[in-house]
């Protein structure tokens, strides 16, 4: 009797284990910024979609490029020159 409770808590727990992380990782895998928010592929900040030039290599890797790592580019192409 006693080894059937033990089992039932047993497996209770277990239960409440698995969906305890189930939810945990269900949260950590939602983003927390904007939709319209992107990294900068060189400096990785956050900026708005709208704030930045995306460019796309091949079919489908996209590039995204705030404006200071624009223009440290092409200070850089100037340095050069």
């Amino acid at each position: 009797m006693a080894v059937t409770i033990l089992a039932v808590l047993f497996l209770f727990l277990l239960t409440a284990v698995a969906f305890a992380g189930t939810k945990l990782l269900g949260r950590a895998g939602k983003n927390q910024e904007n939709d319209s928010s992107r990294k900068c592929s060189l400096c990785l900040r956050p900026f708005e979609e709208s704030r930045m030039i995306t460019r796309q290599v091949g079919d489908y890797r996209l590039f995204h490029f705030c404006r200071d790592c624009v223009l440290s580019l092409y200070s850089d192409l100037g340095l050069r020159n």
